[in-house]
């Protein structure tokens, strides 16, 4: 019984030192909360205690907000399940929030150690005998979303986890009249290497340029919209260049706000995106999306992503320099295997990436706008080359040993695939061998 008693307290000061190395808490807060413990804490320790038989301390990954949305939905997908004698609690990952609106939104649903609580956590892993999980060099069992079933991932379900406080929803309206945003809207984001580099300047990201786009390309599907009587808002948290065109608020550089980065989501007509994290906000809270210069597409990878069927995408062009042409579809699978969101592999293999035309994303937005309000059916032919792109993308997931719970929702727009057919030739050439 000694030698056990030995045990918990070494692993209770373990998860404190480990705590206090991430930067969580300092040896004062330790101080602070042996000398002034206080009744609220003893009272919550002592349930804690006489409620559950194991304690479990797990990461989630807190500092970009796709990563975010995809655990948060995962943790509440799971929590029905967990054994009613488990406590779980959720640590940030490297302690730096995406979006602190949403850390209140979530810290409502689960434990979070967060600085409210942290005092309260720390009194709790000092006077607990209930076993402690001390396993930290991972980001724990959340870190791969890949294997996630997606049928626990209901975008009408998980649109519920996001909802406002009353006292949050009467703060963002009064900001939205402010700055002059009325209903109904349609928000889009280019993807933009600026908030990387800003927020990890140690760090060298520039393989994940190739996935850029120019803001500037969404200036057609804003004159479409204006025309509709439609704003756009420009959405993003650090960007390097303007939405200067007519019908467009410029939200990410003139009026960015950590609560109308969720409610502005939340509320708007339809989302249009290039593939990055700040899409999994909307597709989450079942927003119908409309996904631009999407690259490494075919992979696996997306269980743990809320997606309406209804979702379209239109994909950057792969040209190879080698060959002096763009790929086919076939090669861009087998390519894409290979190189996924690496962009230094793809320029080993002489390919460069072409962005999509603002013609191209405005039709595509035209497309879902149409399909949701207007109803306007696609050509036949348009639905014969969409299935068949399908068919061909899925065939070749299912033979590579994908799982296909964990791969893209949604459908090639219409008009990009008839003026792109090159995509169905067939090269026999060094990539489709990959």
């Amino acid at each position: 019984m000694q030698e056990e008693n030995s045990k918990e307290i070494s692993d209770n000061v373990a998860l404190l030192m480990y705590f206090m190395g991430r930067g969580l808490f300092t040896e004062d807060d330790i101080n602070y909360v042996c000398y002034h413990p206080r009744q609220e804490w003893i009272d919550q320790v002592n349930e804690w205690n006489s409620i559950y038989s194991k304690v479990y301390f797990q990461n989630i990954w807190d500092d970009r907000i796709g990563e975010l949305v995809a655990r948060y939905v995962m943790i509440s997908a799971d929590q029905a399940e967990w054994p009613d004698d488990e406590l779980h609690i959720f640590v940030p990952g490297h302690n730096r929030w995406a979006n602190s609106e949403l850390r209140d939104i979530i810290s409502r649903k689960i434990n979070i150690f967060d600085e409210e609580k942290k005092y309260l956590y720390i009194y709790f892993i000092i006077k607990t005998r209930l076993p402690l999980n001390t396993s930290f060099d991972k980001l724990g069992v959340y870190e791969e979303r890949s294997t996630f079933p997606r049928n626990k991932c209901n975008p009408e379900w998980t649109s519920t986890l996001f909802e406002l406080a009353d006292q949050k929803e009467e703060e963002a309206e009064r900001l939205v009249s402010e700055i002059g945003i009325v209903q109904p809207y349609v928000t889009f984001a280019n993807r933009d290497s600026s908030y990387l580099k800003k927020r990890y300047p140690q760090f060298d990201f520039g393989y994940h340029d190739f996935r850029d786009s120019k803001v500037s390309s969404f200036s057609q599907m804003a004159s479409f919209f204006r025309e509709k009587k439609i704003q756009t808002i420009r959405m993003g948290a650090v960007v390097s260049e303007r939405a200067d065109f007519d019908g467009c608020i410029d939200y990410a550089n003139d009026h960015r706000n950590e609560l109308l980065d969720i409610w502005l989501m939340q509320n708007c007509l339809m989302c249009v995106s290039d593939e990055g994290g700040i899409n999994l906000l909307p597709s989450a809270m079942n927003i119908p999306l409309v996904l631009t210069n999407e690259v490494a597409f075919s992979l696996e990878g997306l269980g743990a992503i809320p997606r309406r069927q209804d979702t379209i995408f239109i994909i950057k062009k792969l040209y190879s320099e080698k060959e002096g042409r763009l790929l086919d579809l076939n090669e861009i699978l087998h390519v894409e295997k290979i190189a996924g969101f690496n962009g230094s592999i793809y320029s080993q293999l002489g390919i460069r990436f072409i962005d999509n035309t603002a013609e191209e994303i405005a039709d595509v937005a035209i497309e879902m706008y149409k399909g949701l309000f207007d109803k306007e059916e696609g050509y036949e032919q348009d639905k014969t080359l969409v299935k068949k792109f399908d068919d061909i993308v899925r065939n070749w997931q299912a033979a590579s040993g994908y799982n296909m719970d964990a791969v893209y929702v949604g459908n090639i727009g219409s008009r990009f695939i008839r003026e792109n057919d090159y995509l169905f030739e067939h090269h026999d050439s060094e990539y489709a061998s990959l």
